[in-house]
């Protein structure tokens, strides 16, 4: 679908990313619906799974949501036997989540399928412009604007 932006929104980086994200994001959820997974659940598994195993606090910190949608979405996933809590190994009052084998297994198939989605979005893209256009925006996510020495 193309469309047509009014040039105050067109102008807005803002907004540009906003909407991009949410083009982004909807293309994501259809294509992991096989695997029953969206997008945010596809995101703290792969967090997860890349771990020993973290804090809630932890998870939401690092997806910069607010805690409480972070328990439901831990209760998603370890409801579809994708992640467990365990006891935090440094603090006893801590629980852990850690991917499970099943978790790692549905992470590696939805890995490929957010590769094809991605790859779908940028279609008109080239492979010079996917690069540059990753390294700015890994640049914006991590704080780091600055361009690398």
């Amino acid at each position: 679908m193309t469309r047509d932006l009014p040039p105050a929104l067109a102008e807005n980086v803002g907004f540009l990313l906003s909407i991009t994200s949410a083009r982004s994001v909807a293309m994501a959820n259809a294509a992991l619906v096989p695997l029953g997974l969206k997008a945010r659940g596809y995101t703290a598994l792969s967090l997860v799974a890349a771990s020993d195993g973290m804090s809630q606090r932890d998870i939401a910190e690092a997806l910069r949501m607010d805690p409480s949608q972070v328990v439901a979405l831990i209760d998603t996933l370890e409801g579809k036997g994708l992640v467990e809590r365990r006891p935090h190994p440094g603090d006893r009052r801590l629980r852990s989540v850690v991917a499970t084998p099943e978790g790692h297994r549905v992470r590696k198939k939805a890995a490929k399928v957010i590769k094809d989605s991605v790859s779908a979005l940028l279609t008109d893209f080239t492979e010079e412009e996917r690069t540059v256009l990753h390294g700015m925006l890994t640049r914006l996510a991590t704080g780091r604007t600055t361009t690398p020495a």
